[in-house]
């Protein structure tokens, strides 16, 4: 069982991360204070599918127990050194480190490449 599509995924936690999620930008220019939401193109965005043991994907709680395959989603803003990772949805499951979000990504993504290459044997 998979949850959703890809587009939807990454579509819906990218807009949770910048109207909700993430915290506002602020700067200086001239000797004045500004305010920002991020932008979608200060983000770095990766999306890879995970397996879970239930519905409940990594959320916790009560969740029918079948394995269920869904899109998890790493929004990273590097200007607040965050990162957001969201489950199969706009609602965020964890908040880490820039560097450990962008780490995970590139684990996930090693991961994946191994197994094709296993595959190919």
């Amino acid at each position: 069982m998979r949850q959703g599509t890809i587009l939807a995924a990454v579509s819906e936690a990218v807009q949770a991360a910048r109207l909700r999620d993430l915290p506002d930008r602020k700067f200086k220019i001239a000797g004045k204070n500004f305010t920002t939401r991020p932008d979608e193109q200060d983000l770095v965005v990766s999306v890879f599918v995970e397996t879970w043991p239930s519905t409940a994907l990594g959320y916790g709680g009560m969740g029918g127990s079948v394995m269920t395959d869904a899109y998890t989603v790493i929004v990273g803003d590097p200007h607040n050194n965050i990162a957001l990772i969201y489950w199969g949805s706009s609602r965020l499951g964890r908040t880490v480190g820039y560097r450990e979000g962008i780490d995970m990504a590139r684990a996930q993504n090693s991961a994946i490449k191994r197994a094709r290459r296993q595959e190919k044997e």
